[in-house]
């Protein structure tokens, strides 16, 4: 269980409460909007930023869809980590390099 990190329209809101991904994810779409997906390095040091507070060492993000209609050239997993499965859930690191898992 981790944090998770959501959008809501262009603002990024942190929330500090312990869920598995597809709660989260759940949690998000039926109360604002969505997990954030990281689609470029501006994105990427932004949620960096925002994220400072979590409470866990990882926070819940939406890889999953990244196999959508959205074009995502930009990765950042861990090495060894597979990036090639739409259906499989994401959380980045709170520390070090901020690596996608």
């Amino acid at each position: 269980m981790f944090d998770y990190i959501k959008h809501k329209t262009d603002k990024v809101i942190l929330i500090k409460e312990k869920m598995n991904w597809q709660d989260a994810l759940y949690h998000c779409r039926d109360h604002h909007h969505d997990l954030v997906t990281i689609t470029n390095m501006e994105d990427q040091r932004w949620i960096q930023e925002k994220v400072k507070n979590a409470s866990t060492d990882y926070v819940w993000t939406g890889l999953s869809y990244t196999c959508s209609d959205e074009v995502v050239s930009y990765k950042n997993s861990a090495k060894g980590e597979p990036m090639d499965n739409c259906d499989m859930s994401g959380a980045m690191e709170m520390r070090g390099n901020h690596k996608w898992f």
